[in-house]
């Protein structure tokens, strides 16, 4: 039996999370991890992991999980957005950035100036980024994925998440990743229209993968080349847990 591969999202959001990836990583259970440099918790989590490197056989790869969600942004997000509250967080949501895209209110550039923040904010503590994706998959939808796809080339970033890569192993699964390609070329008629889907939605330029926030993952189900995404020390996985 093969060894199940796993990738760990959302790194820097909270003390519990931290523990838990840091505690996968000990244990060399992860092939590769997403950090959110915005978070409050990011520099903790990337202290306590450049402590780790010498002390594994086989570290992570280190991900860059671009963030417009939740937490502050490390620029100075338009205020008359209405999308930053009185303390200066992201207080939108995935609801909320979803319609803001759909009138046509998220600044290409804005997104692009946050970006290349929240990149220098992770090589700034010391993380070695090779590769690229997104809190609660924003990438995915236009104009993020053409912000992100020029981002990437231009840093010379080759591991990007491809939604063209996702797998899913229940109807329920199936269903959802129809539904968001939809609203994917949605947003692409709504910024270019063009009635196709974004760049992230093409290429293979990560590895096939399925998420357990997304549905109930049998590791034993697992295809060849495949990856389990997953969210340690969180609630949004779907009765999935590393050791499963």
């Amino acid at each position: 039996m093969r060894s199940t591969v796993l990738h760990a999202d959302d790194a820097g959001l909270s003390p519990e999370i931290n523990q838990a990836i840091l505690e996968l990583v000990q244990q060399e259970k992860l092939t590769s991890i997403s950090v959110i440099s915005n978070a409050e918790y990011a520099a903790e989590f990337a202290e306590s992991l450049n402590k780790l490197w010498p002390k594994i056989s086989r570290p992570p790869q280190v991900f860059l999980h671009f963030n417009i969600i939740e937490g502050k942004p490390l620029t100075l997000w338009p205020a008359d957005s209405n999308r930053i509250d009185s303390n200066g967080n992201f207080y939108f949501g995935y609801s909320g950035v979803v319609k803001a895209l759909l009138k046509r209110k998220i600044n290409p550039e804005v997104v692009r100036s946050e970006l290349d923040a929240q990149y220098q904010k992770a090589t700034d503590l010391g993380l070695n980024i090779v590769g690229i994706d997104s809190h609660q998959h924003m990438h995915a939808l236009a104009p993020i994925a053409e912000v992100v796809r020029e981002f990437a080339a231009q840093h010379n970033i080759k591991a990007i998440r491809s939604y063209d890569d996702m797998q899913t192993q229940t109807l329920i699964g199936a269903i959802k990743l129809a539904l968001f390609r939809l609203l994917s070329v949605v947003t692409e008629r709504t910024y270019y229209g063009r009635l196709r889907l974004p760049p992230a939605w093409h290429g293979h330029t990560w590895r096939k993968f399925v998420m357990t926030s997304w549905e109930s993952i049998s590791a034993s189900k697992l295809k060849k080349d495949q990856i389990i995404t997953c969210h340690p020390g969180s609630k949004v996985d779907r009765g999935f847990t590393p050791s499963s």
